[in-house]
């Protein structure tokens, strides 16, 4: 456990940091933005691409992986989506939210920067980053600007555009881009590769950083106003995921790498892109800032056991 701990400790107190920056007013909510733009269209996208681009690309051998993930990925957002609107008797709208949050983990900011410290581990999840990033995402995606309840007809429109905004998506691309270098086996120039690695290194203090600022500055609405909702949002999200993505590795035969991944993946707390999306929306956006909050702070916990467990 303490190898784990102080694995996971700094990460956590990065992420410490940048919210005690946010509620002292060093760093400003438009700040905290223009780095969050930093890291996503520059830094985060350029790691992504030189480790793609230069490790093996995935084959037929990673369809079992890949499959048990999403299985258990697109079940938990549906079963979400349909206590949203039996239990809580949300619109579709507001249960596409709560069943978005229920699944889209913080891979990137928070995952990211911890798995690429772990031999073995980087390669599949990646791999579950690209298959949530065109999956998961454009299905979220696809809820949230739904028609409105009591309106007629299919958005098509609404799910083309979901498609075409995951296809700008600069992280997606980057990961389709490296995949396809490496499964072309093109040669990446020594000067490319540095200039791609130097960038990339600064993808994760300062996404943690601005994560943390993102909590700070993020509306919060009464807790216990929603406590039913945050309660049913991390049981799916943090016990749920996680505990079924480790019986279905172990059903397949999944390696110890793609195993540790996997859980680890998926016991990712609430993703800041659900927040972004649905206040874009202005749909569910502080039960999802609240779920996020809540989510966050428990996931020191839930990491800190992955890594005890699989990381040993």
């Amino acid at each position: 456990m303490l190898p784990a701990l102080a694995q996971a400790l700094p990460v956590f107190a990065i992420i410490a940091l940048g919210f005690f920056a946010g509620r002292a007013n060093l760093i400003a909510g438009d700040q905290a933005q223009a780095l969050n733009r930093f890291v996503f269209l520059f830094a985060m996208p350029a790691a992504l691409f030189i480790f793609a681009a230069t490790n093996p690309p995935p084959g037929l051998a990673d369809l079992p992986f890949t499959g048990v993930y999403l299985g258990i990925a697109v079940g938990i957002f549906f079963v979400s989506l349909i206590m949203a609107r039996t239990l809580f008797g949300l619109s579709l709208r507001e249960a596409g939210a709560h069943a978005f949050g229920s699944t889209l983990g913080n891979a990137v900011f928070l995952g990211l920067p911890i798995v690429l410290t772990i031999e073995g581990w980087g390669a599949p999840y990646l791999l579950l980053m690209l298959c949530e990033g065109i999956v998961i995402i454009a299905l979220g995606a696809a809820f949230i600007t739904a028609p409105e309840d009591g309106q007629t007809g299919v958005s098509l429109k609404a799910g083309a555009d979901a498609l075409r905004r995951v296809a700008r998506n600069p992280i997606v691309l980057a990961m389709i881009l490296g995949f396809l270098v490496a499964m072309l086996r093109l040669p990446v120039p020594e000067p490319a590769e540095n200039f791609f690695r130097l960038l990339g290194r600064a993808a994760g203090p300062a996404a943690l950083f601005a994560l943390g600022v993102s909590l700070a500055v993020a509306p919060r609405g009464p807790v216990a106003e929603r406590a039913g909702r945050l309660t049913a949002i991390t049981l799916m999200k943090l016990i749920a995921m996680p505990g079924l993505t480790w019986l279905g590795m172990i059903l397949i035969g999944a390696t110890p790498e793609q195993t540790g991944a996997a859980v680890l993946f998926t016991s990712m707390p609430t993703a800041v892109a659900v927040f972004v999306q649905t206040a874009h929306e202005r749909v569910y956006q502080n039960t999802i800032a609240a779920a996020i909050t809540v989510t966050t702070l428990l996931s020191l916990l839930s990491v800190t056991l992955v890594l005890a467990l699989f990381n040993a």
